[in-house]
């Protein structure tokens, strides 16, 4: 039994001889022309494109030029432009505005206070918060439809439908009473965030 396990380890040392003598024997055996050369051919650098002369011309300076003009340099300034000339009229003329329709128009837009960005505030009506994508993309869609301007955010897997911005809080809040009466949606009023 002793002999068999001897004859075993010599046979294995032979076999792991053997297999290391076939890996390590060709490399140390191998001539300089079996290593292949890699030859890389890299084209020749473009010739680089022709700019056209680009050299300044001189400028006239501008005492030079308030000095050849002195006639427009007595002229006042004027705050109002001259009336021009009446034309003879070949259009037939615009019908005026009664009254009672221009007190409607609205007065001009007064300056939004501004936000720590330099943008001005705005303001949105909330709607809903929805779990569901498809359910609060289908509202805006709705109310898209019907002429407001509808869109929805994505927070913490809620998705929240909002109509506006407008820039003044009380028209958002006519809004809110809006599509209070004509959708019955109950919603409030929130800052707009961009």
């Amino acid at each position: 039994m002793a002999l068999e396990q001897g004859l075993k380890q010599r046979i294995v040392g032979a076999v792991v001889l053997l297999g290391l003598a076939v890996i390590f024997v060709p490399m140390l055996l191998s001539r300089q022309d079996d290593v292949r050369e890699v030859r890389v051919e890299v084209p020749p650098m473009p010739k680089p494109a022709l700019l056209p002369d680009m050299t300044p011309e001189p400028v006239q300076e501008l005492s030079a030029l308030t000095a050849s003009q002195p006639e427009y340099a007595e002229q006042p300034v004027l705050d109002q432009l001259p009336e021009p000339e009446a034309e003879p009229q070949t259009q037939a003329e615009p019908t005026p505005t009664p009254m009672a329709e221009s007190a409607k128009a609205e007065p001009p837009a007064v300056a939004a206070p501004l936000d720590s960005n330099g943008l001005p505030e705005g303001w949105s009506v909330q709607l809903a918060s929805l779990s569901n994508k498809a359910s609060a993309e289908q509202l805006v869609k709705d109310l898209r439809a019907k002429g407001y301007n509808g869109y929805y955010r994505t927070h913490e897997q809620m998705h929240r439908v909002f109509v506006g911005p407008v820039l003044d809080k009380g028209e958002a809040s006519k809004l809110r009473e809006q599509l209070q009466r004509q959708r019955g949606l109950n919603g409030f009023v929130v800052r707009f965030a961009p």
